[in-house]
């Protein structure tokens, strides 16, 4: 089952009716911010696309409610900052997309504290190393 939906502004409201979704897609979106409780309910979302939004901060209580979560893209926002707690809850995640961000790794100390036992990819494009745009 996979979802795609055309929003304007912000989700403010949660997708409690689709408890059975394991694909959601919200690329494209215009999202500029994640509620904490926009994703109650998806207790079996395994693959999540945030891809093309305008998310420039992952707060610590975004995904808490995605216990299944397998897969998810953050590539192609204008992300500066991740919480340290941001993906603690994600216990099954393997495959993370954080590239063409604005992600600094110099002033930013969420790889060192993140708890992603699981994870097997990490892509990592085109963000700002170590306090300058890597552009190839």
């Amino acid at each position: 089952n996979e979802i795609s939906i055309d929003f304007e502004d912000d989700l403010n409201s949660n997708f409690n009716f689709l408890n059975r979704l394991k694909h959601l897609n919200l690329s494209h979106n215009k999202l500029k911010a994640l509620n904490s409780n926009l994703f109650r309910g998806l207790d079996n979302l395994e693959e999540l696309n945030l891809s093309l939004n305008n998310l420039s901060e992952i707060g610590s209580d975004c995904f808490i409610s995605l216990k299944s979560l397998i897969k998810l893209d953050l590539s192609y926002n204008t992300i500066e900052k991740i919480e340290n707690e941001a993906f603690d809850s994600l216990q099954l995640l393997e495959y993370l997309e954080l590239s063409y961000n604005n992600h600094n790794l110099e002033n930013d100390y969420f790889f060192q504290k993140c708890k992603l036992d699981k994870l097997k990819y990490l892509i990592y494009k085109n963000n700002c190393l170590f306090g300058e745009l890597n552009n190839e």
